[in-house]
Order: C-alpha cells, then sequence, then structure tokens
C-alpha cells in the first residue's frame, strides 16, 4: 500500500483565510427574515390647513431688560451713581411703550416689519 504523505503543519497561520471561513459560517447560520406582507392602509382625506390664528395679547411677566447690564451701565458712566431698585419697572414700562409705538408706525405704513426708523 502507498502511504499519503501528510503535509506538515506551518506555524503561520494565514489570518485572511481563517476570517473568510468564519463569515461564510455565519452567513450561513443566519436566520433569513420572514417578509411581512403588507398591510393595506385606508386613504384617509387629507384635513384642509388651518389658518393662522392671531396671537393673544399677553402681558409680560418678565422684564424685557436686563437688570445686570443696566446696573452696570450707570456705575461705570463717567460720574457713576447708585441704582434704585424702582427703576427697573418703570425702564421696562418706557420700553414696552416704545415698541408699541413703532408697531403702530409700521402697522400704519403697512408693514408687517418693526424697522429702526419706527422708533
Amino acid at each position: 500500500m502507498a502511504k499519503k504523505e501528510i503535509p506538515e503543519e506551518s506555524d503561520e497561520i494565514d489570518i485572511d483565510e481563517l476570517m473568510e471561513e468564519e463569515v461564510e459560517e455565519e452567513v450561513e447560520e443566519a436566520p433569513k427574515a420572514k417578509a411581512k406582507p403588507k398591510k393595506k392602509s385606508k386613504a384617509k382625506p387629507k384635513a384642509k390647513p388651518k389658518a393662522k390664528a392671531k396671537p393673544e395679547i399677553v402681558e409680560l411677566e418678565d422684564p424685557m431688560i436686563v437688570k445686570k447690564r443696566v446696573k452696570r451701565y450707570i456705575r461705570t458712566r463717567e460720574n457713576p451713581m447708585m441704582v434704585s431698585k424702582t427703576i427697573y419697572s418703570k425702564l421696562n414700562d418706557k420700553l414696552i411703550a416704545i415698541v408699541e409705538e413703532g408697531c403702530k408706525r409700521a402697522e400704519a405704513n403697512k408693514r408687517k416689519t418693526l424697522h429702526a426708523k419706527d422708533i
């Protein structure tokens, strides 16, 4: 009988071949996902776009000014002064009045944008 020669195993391992074999095994073992039948949806009538509602007039709860910056400005002037707590509410009221006056002027000029020239 003729003896089959068994090739000697080498210490070198080809990593690429091993990775390909592992990937092929994983692909074969992966379960196939079944395609779900699509459900027929009932067509809903499209709703008409809603008209934009005018925003409600809201009284401001928070001041429109930054107290810290006002205080810093007054204290760093050429003639620095102390700042009373009552100044902020009056300053806020004046600011609102100026903005309202500018808005009325813009509306009189048939614009919806408030510009510096309106103030």
